[in-house]
Order: C-alpha cells, then structure tokens, then sequence
C-alpha cells in the first residue's frame, strides 16, 4: 500500500528505517539536502524538481514516477527545512525528512540508500535531558532535534533546600551541644565527625537518590541525558539506578541557554553517545573468545545479514552518497541486518579495524 502524501512531511525514525529496509525492490531513493529557503533554486522543492527533470525515464518508468511527480507539485518549502528522503519502489512510496544530508542525488539498487541516514536516524531522537543544579534542578524533553521544558513528576522537588525540608538524610551527620561559661547564657557548639563538605556531600547525594527514584516510572526504556558540572554528573551515574543513561552528557550549567541552544548540544551528545556504543561493539568483537560468532570478510557478512544471524554490526561510515547504485556491499549489509531487527552502528573509519569496512557479532 501506498500512503498517501501531504506536504506535511514526518521525520524518518528507526522503526521506518527498519521498514525500509524490507521493501522489495528495485529501489529508488531521491536524497535532498536541507536549506534555509531564500527563493527559487535554493530550495527543497526546487532541488526536486531539478532532479525529476534529470531522472532518466528508464530509472523508474511512468507508473513509478507518478507518485513522486504528484508530491513534488504540491511541495512548496520557501522557509527552507531539514533533508527530504524520498524512496519508491513498486509497491511503496514515502517522503520523509532527514537531519545529516550532504548532497542531492538519486539512488537506485535492490535495497533503498540506508547507509547515509543511518547514523542520523539510529543515535537516540527522543530522550529527556535533566539538568543537575542543587538550587534549579529541570527536566527537557527532546525530540527530532527539537528541546522543550518538561515538568518534574510528582515528588521531585526542584532544588536542594526544598528536598532536606521534608526527605533530610537518615542519619544525623553534625552533633549541637549547649556550653556556657561562667554562669552566662549559653550557646550552641557543633561536634560530630563528618565535615562540612562531607555533610554537604551527603545532602546531595541523597537528593539524588530522591530524583532518580522518582523518575524511574517517567522515564521507563526512554533515555536520560545528564546536564551539569563534572562533579555532579559523576555523583549522579554513581548512585543512580536507571539504566537508560546515556554515555555522555553536556557539561556546565545550561540554566542561561536556550531550549534551541540546548538542543544543539543535545544533538551532538546523542550522536557522540551512538558512536561510543558502537565503539564498545567493536571492542567486545575483538575481545570475543567464540571466534566463529565474528566476521569481518564483507562477503560472510553480507550472507549472514541474508540470512538473519547479524546481531550486531558496526560499519564504517564512509558510504559515497554519489554512487550510482544503493547495491554498495555496506549499504546491502545494513539493509538486511536492520531488516532481521539486527543494531547497528555507524562509525569513522579510522575506528574500524584496520582495512576493514564491517565487522559483525553474530546471533548464533
């Protein structure tokens, strides 16, 4: 089925990648990199259009190029916009925005081009960014590159000061004693074994513990990403019992920042999250004693993705967006991997084993 198209375009999510991946083909993806408007021939829909006209008949045929002409007449975009993605193949159609797009190019294959969006698509889109401060603790959500503030659920409370009121630490950690002398009025002297910054410490720490608590049933399998000084985002991965942090986080204080400013920062954090992922893919492929369940010889690779056994594959990001074709041995690997519901993770080349474009861990 065909769906039908509006110029409200919907971003492409893992879950439509996915979907892509199992399409039959012959393939054809029309990639347009964004703009910020300013008038005909910098445009989106200019692009397209030049591009339509360029498209040889024989790419797809008229029963093919009819669904993408009659999207391309009714897309206007003078404000400008992300990446537009376009894919047809016989018995599908769908035009979907997409963050990371370099060049204008059509691409046909077996497969839709998947390996330039990867990267884009599959780092974490939705998330919640958590602000450490003790005296303006928030919550953002992020989603497709966009940030706005959340409110905390129930039982957070927003600073420290509003937290020791009624949630203080289970154990006293300074002692008062009244002294007096000669007779005179008396006054209150501290004891005990704790320092102040010890008992400061401490404080925090249970704060803490007050918000992650709290955001356990929020945040369910979303991920987190922490904001904050070094100190307090350390403080907090080391206590925190929600697995779904990320890897990185965005340092200092972002109280003076902009939602827009934010999710920038946000952005960057997420994709430098994916990498350090595949990073730790790749070094649990090398650090495998069952050999047999890795590969790097593109050729096995690519009939193990066929074949549904990749569990997990890093490839180098150097795909080359002007290619002819979409049938490039990486592209075809990342299809069938992700079409089997296989992760995978893009990333530099110079991250990859030496010489090598792929490298699989396998399901069995």
């Amino acid at each position: 089925m065909i769906p039908t198209q509006t110029v409200h375009l919907e971003p492409l999510t893992s879950a439509l990648l996915k979907e892509l991946a199992s399409q039959q083909g012959p393939c054809t993806t029309f990639l347009i990199r964004g703009t910020t408007g300013g008038g005909e021939g910098s445009s989106r829909a200019a692009a397209l259009r030049g591009m339509l006209r360029s498209t040889p008949a024989s790419l797809l045929g008229p029963d093919l190029l009819q669904p993408v002409e009659d999207f391309v007449a009714q897309f206007e975009d003078e404000a400008g916009g992300p990446g537009v993605a376009l894919f047809r193949s016989p018995d599908y159609f769908v035009a979907l925005t997409v963050t990371g797009l370099e060049a204008n190019v059509v691409l046909r294959g077996n497969h839709f081009a998947l390996a330039p969006l990867a990267t884009a698509v599959l780092a974490p889109r939705e998330f919640y960014v958590l602000a450490l401060h003790s005296k303006n603790l928030h919550l953002l959500h992020y989603r497709n590159g966009a940030c706005e503030p959340a409110p905390l659920p129930a039982g957070v409370p927003p600073d420290l000061e509003t937290a020791l009121a009624f949630d203080a630490p289970d154990h006293l950690l300074e002692g008062r004693s009244a002294s007096s002398r000669g007779g005179g009025a008396g006054h209150a002297i501290q004891f005990g074994t704790s320092s102040a910054k010890e008992a400061a410490d401490e404080y925090l720490q249970q704060y803490f513990r007050i918000v992650d608590r709290a955001l356990r049933p929020l945040l369910r399998n979303m991920p987190l990403l922490l904001a904050g000084v070094h100190e307090d985002v350390t403080a907090y991965r080391r206590l925190a019992t929600n697995t779904c942090i990320m890897e990185t986080e965005i340092g200092g204080n972002i109280d003076f920042l902009s939602p827009s400013e934010i999710a920038i920062l946000a952005t960057e954090a997420a994709l430098a999250h994916y990498q350090l992922c595949g990073e730790l893919v790749l070094r649990t492929h090398r650090e495998m004693r069952h050999r047999k369940r890795t590969l790097t010889d593109p050729a096995a690779i690519l009939d193990a993705a066929r074949a549904g056994r990749i569990h997990q594959l890093c490839a180098a990001g150097n795909f080359d967006p002007e290619r002819t074709s979409s049938d490039d041995p990486l592209n075809t690997a990342i299809a069938e991997t992700l079409r089997h519901n296989g992760e995978v993770f893009m990333l530099p080349p110079h991250s990859m084993p030496e010489g090598q474009v792929l490298a699989a861990i396998l399901r069995y």
